[in-house]
């Protein structure tokens, strides 16, 4: 049964990422001379992350506290990465957010 769900969960991934990519590459394109701050980018990725979250039948997602967020207010979300959805579910969020990370993970071990 956990083969069948990974099958499931990875095709309608694909699928998902086939249809949007082209879509954000003509948006990411149309929007280069005057989004700076590629936020027109963002919030296509950002579609991206609810679609796949929402559209893979196996995974029920509820978010809370999302609407405690004051607008305008820096936060630190901090993903403890015991599974690979962290960041696509960060993406259900919604807010506008940058990525961090230490140094050490730029280095390539030999």
């Amino acid at each position: 049964m956990d083969i069948l769900k990974s099958v499931v969960v990875w095709l309608v991934g694909i699928t998902i990422i086939v249809i949007l990519f082209p879509a954000t590459l003509l948006v990411w394109l149309l929007a280069l001379p005057f989004d700076r701050k590629r936020k027109a980018t963002h919030a296509m990725l950002i579609l991206h992350g609810i679609v796949l979250a929402y559209a893979v039948p196996i995974w029920k997602i509820n978010i809370d506290g999302r609407k405690k967020a004051v607008k305008g207010t820096t936060y630190v979300i901090i993903c403890n990465h015991q599974s690979i959805l962290d960041i696509l579910l960060v993406n259900c969020l919604r807010y506008r957010f940058k990525w961090i990370s230490k140094i050490e993970n730029t280095k390539v071990c030999s």
